[in-house]
């Protein structure tokens, strides 16, 4: 899903709950029509695309990440001590 939305590709996909995050960014679940509605509307396919980026620059970004896995540790270190 990420490496789609970075390239500027829409995504259509089964429901899995790692996509949950991006409900709002892919048509997930709807092959029947979702499918078709992104080759036809190239509005959808943009507005999508620029939805996910957003929330890949707001949540999924390398310092993001490391930010939760420090914050994470320094929870078990206080755990242990």
């Amino acid at each position: 899903m990420a490496t789609a939305l970075l390239h500027g590709l829409a995504v259509a996909a089964d429901p899995v709950p790692s996509y949950v995050d991006f409900a709002d960014s892919a048509i997930i679940g709807d092959w029947d029509n979702g499918l078709g509605r992104l080759c036809l509307d190239a509005e959808l396919r943009q507005q999508l695309v620029a939805t996910g980026r957003k929330r890949l620059d707001e949540s999924w970004t390398l310092p993001v990440i490391s930010g939760q896995w420090l914050a994470f540790f320094q929870w078990l270190v206080k755990l242990v001590d």
